[in-house]
C-alpha cells in the first residue's frame, strides 16, 4: 500500500478510531495510524506475535486495535462495504472470485470451503482465501 493510500484510509477512518491517545498501561501512544497499521497487518495474515513484536503492543491491544479497525472499515459510509446477507449473494461473490481464477489457483476443495463459509464474515473469508492463494503462488 502506498503512503498516499494509507493516509487516505486514515483520513476516512480517523473519526471512528479516535480515542484516548495514551493507553493506561503503555508508555507509547496509541494513535489512529497505529490502529490502522495493526489492522492492515492482520488482514495481510500477520500473526498476533508478529504484530506485538513489530508494533510494540500487548496481545490485548493487538486484538482491540484489530477489532476497532474492522468495525471502522465496515461502518465507513465512504467505503460502501456491504457484507452479503443471503446465500444467493454469497454465491455471486463466490462466482466473482472464481472468475478471477484464470490460472486455476482455486481448486474444487477450496471452492467448497468458500461455499461452506458462506455464513461467516466476508473479511474472514477473504483473509483465508488470501492465505491459500499466497501459498499456491
Amino acid at each position: 500500500m502506498s503512503e498516499t493510500a494509507f493516509d487516505d484510509l486514515i483520513g476516512l477512518l480517523r473519526s471512528a478510531l479516535k480515542r484516548v491517545i495514551y493507553n493506561s498501561r503503555s508508555k507509547q501512544p496509541i494513535f489512529v495510524e497505529l490502529v490502522v497499521a495493526i489492522g492492515l497487518r492482520w488482514l495481510a495474515d500477520g500473526s498476533y506475535q508478529e504484530i506485538e513484536d513489530v508494533f510494540g503492543v500487548s496481545t490485548t491491544e493487538a486484538y482491540r486495535s484489530r477489532n476497532k479497525f474492522i468495525d471502522a472499515l465496515l461502518n465507513c459510509d465512504q467505503l460502501q462495504i456491504r457484507l452479503p446477507t443471503t446465500v444467493t449473494e454469497w454465491e455471486e461473490l463466490r462466482k466473482l472470485f472464481e472468475s478471477k481464477n484464470s490460472e486455476g489457483v482455486i481448486n474444487d476443495a477450496k471452492k467448497e470451503r468458500l461455499r461452506q463459509q458462506s455464513n461467516g464474515l466476508l473479511l474472514r473469508t477473504l483473509r483465508a482465501l488470501w492465505r491459500e492463494l499466497s501459498r499456491d503462488m
